[in-house]
């Protein structure tokens, strides 16, 4: 078949865009007023939309029928052959280059492969609309068969629709139903999507036209009556652009439509690239962890889509205490995928605990209770055991998993002074501990108050200079002492712990030389360890501010040396003052007790 045109007859009519299927020996002629409904007669019911019935293409876009890119030549990229005749001009288009209509025109014929009433079909394009001053028609795409065509069109209002003419269309061949659909193409010079797609029928088509994504209600229109004819192409747009026009057998879905509103039809795909992250997580309640595709993607991405592609693991969990291994897979809306490994530690976090009371340097006679309370922190759901240890002295503790504390009770039978620590451990093998309180090494005194004797406990701000071996540090020093005489005892026994933090200093008596209380005043002297070695001397000078009433404002000295490096002076919180002057140091927190 051969397709023929004047261009008088183009010419003639007032549309800026015609895309022509030929039918036959096409005689040209269009009608200026069109019925908008004839009466229906032969055919089913009008569906809405395209029939759930007819199968429509997998994701991945199929072979085309005809593909023109219009990148500077009018080539059939599909390998079909079929390359248009004619010619027109070139300009910019949406992908690449646009063939530009101002009175050209492009054809082909036969168009081979078409499913002229056979199966459905789909035509798409890009198409850019100038404006004009005036016109009747925006766009032009007709059907011909023999002495008949029909035509998809704009109305006055451009909006698209369908309309007929030629006798092969009339009564007694068959019946017609022909709507407007309220779809229009912008004239804003802006390239938009058009997808034109035929359902096949009893003898008619069901035509949907969806424009940058939107589809409308499904038109009718009678193909051939008495059989399928060869298919030629015919485009000669006025005042448009066409870029990217490809012929389908076959219905695009939706999502292939949207593909093609993001790209040349014959992109070739690539795979997303999967990245993978290590990550840790912790355990639940069960001492297992479990992950989404999110918690190991690092940027996962489509180098055609971007972020756009669908991540599944091989396994989400729940995983157990330590290292696993996880695969990532990103797959894009093609079907393509890559995959990278990640580890996925899982791991229980210890319990945070602290001890709250009693208060660092506190003083407690023998043989009465002492109450010790503290308070953990863990993963909700987890079970606790708590353990409270003075010196070598080891007290369980009563736990409450409701408001997260530790509590016990202890009376100590023998005077001194008490290391605190507290520890607690949870059901997935966490364990956490404390040893102070507000800051400060967490010690008790424990007196015997029914010999004569000097406790005290608490802490004071250490000056600057105090520590020769750094004499700029300077912060707090908590302490805590026990002196006595035993009944016939002729040298003095208990234990003083004191503590510089800062300087991570701690020392600690291990004998008494002696032991003077006169008032409220008490001072002894022995030797002790540092940071549990050594052999250093020490002096503890102390005043109960109750006994010489001065408003309980209690005072200590404590001054160290090193016996093993010729008596070398290490601290002292009243430096250059003799060894009898009285303490000038106030606590700042704690007492100090002179018992009669």
């Amino acid at each position: 078949m051969m397709l023929i045109h004047t261009s008088r007859q183009l010419a003639d009519h007032p549309a800026s865009l015609l895309f022509a299927t030929v039918l036959g020996i096409l005689t040209w002629s269009i009608f200026q007023e069109h019925p908008k409904t004839l009466a229906s007669r032969d055919l089913p019911p009008l569906h809405n939309g395209i029939s759930s019935s007819i199968p429509s293409l997998p994701q991945a876009l199929p072979t085309p029928i005809a593909l023109y890119h219009f990148d500077g030549d009018f080539t059939d990229s599909s390998g079909n052959g079929q390359n248009l005749g004619g010619g027109v001009g070139f300009t910019t288009g949406k992908f690449g280059q646009a063939a530009q209509f101002n009175g050209g025109e492009l054809y082909v014929t036969p168009l081979q492969g078409f499913p002229t009433g056979g199966p459905p079909w789909s035509i798409a394009m890009w198409i850019r609309v100038r404006p004009l001053v005036s016109r009747t028609r925006a766009f032009l795409f007709a059907f011909y068969d023999n002495s008949g065509y029909w035509a998809v069109q704009t109305d006055q209002q451009h909006d698209l629709g369908l309309e007929a003419a030629g006798s092969q269309f009339r009564p007694p061949c068959c019946s017609l139903e022909i709507a407007y659909s309220n779809l229009q193409i912008p004239e804003d010079n802006n390239f938009h999507h058009l997808v034109v797609r035929g359902a096949v029928g009893p003898r008619a088509w069901d035509v949907t036209f969806t424009l940058d994504g939107t589809t409308s209600a499904t038109i009718r229109f009678p193909w051939d009556y008495y059989g399928p004819h060869p298919f030629g192409l015919y485009v000669a747009p006025g005042d448009a652009d066409l870029d990217e026009m490809v012929i389908v057998d076959g219905l695009l879905n939706e999502a292939q439509i949207a593909q093609l509103q993001t790209r040349p039809y014959d992109f070739q795909n690539s795979p997303p690239t999967a990245i993978c992250k290590n990550v840790s997580v912790t355990t639940n309640s069960s001492c297992e962890a479990s992950i989404t595709a999110s918690d190991v993607n690092d940027g996962s991405s489509d180098p055609e889509d971007g972020s756009n592609t669908a991540l599944s693991l091989n396994s989400t969990g729940p995983f157990g205490l330590g290292q696993h291994t996880v695969m990532l897979t990103a797959t894009d809306n093609q079907g393509a995928s890559s995959s990278c490994a990640a580890t996925v530690t899982v791991t229980n976090p210890a319990p945070v605990v602290s001890i709250t009371t009693p208060p660092s340097g506190s003083i407690f006679p023998v043989n009465i209770p002492v109450s010790f309370a503290g308070s953990f922190a863990d993963n909700p759901g987890d079970i606790h055991a708590a353990q409270w240890m003075f010196d070598s002295i080891s007290q369980p503790g009563v736990v409450s998993e409701s408001s997260g504390t530790v509590s016990a009770a202890y009376s100590f039978a023998t005077a001194g002074v008490y290391a605190i620590r507290l520890t607690v451990n949870d059901s997935c093998g966490g364990i956490g501990t404390a040893n102070q309180v507000g800051g400060l090494d967490a010690i008790i005194v424990i007196y015997d108050p029914s010999d004569g004797f000097v406790t005290g406990g608490g802490w004071f701000n250490s000056p600057t200079g105090a520590y020769t071996l750094n004499p700029s540090l300077a912060g707090r020093a908590n302490f805590g002492f026990v002196s006595r005489y035993q009944k016939g005892a002729t040298v003095p026994t208990g234990e003083t712990e004191f503590q510089f933090q800062v300087a991570n200093f701690n020392f600690h008596s291990t004998s008494y030389q002696w032991l003077v209380v006169s008032g409220a005043r008490a001072q002894y002297k022995g030797i002790g360890i540092v940071n549990g070695t050594g052999s250093y001397g020490f002096m503890l000078t102390a005043i109960d501010g109750q006994v010489n009433g001065d408003g309980g404002l209690d005072k200590l000295r404590i001054k160290i040396w090193d016996k093993n490096n010729g008596d070398a002076l290490i601290y002292d919180n009243q430096l250059d003052s003799p060894d009898g002057a009285d303490p000038a140091t106030l606590l700042g927190g704690g007492s100090i007790v002179v018992h009669k």
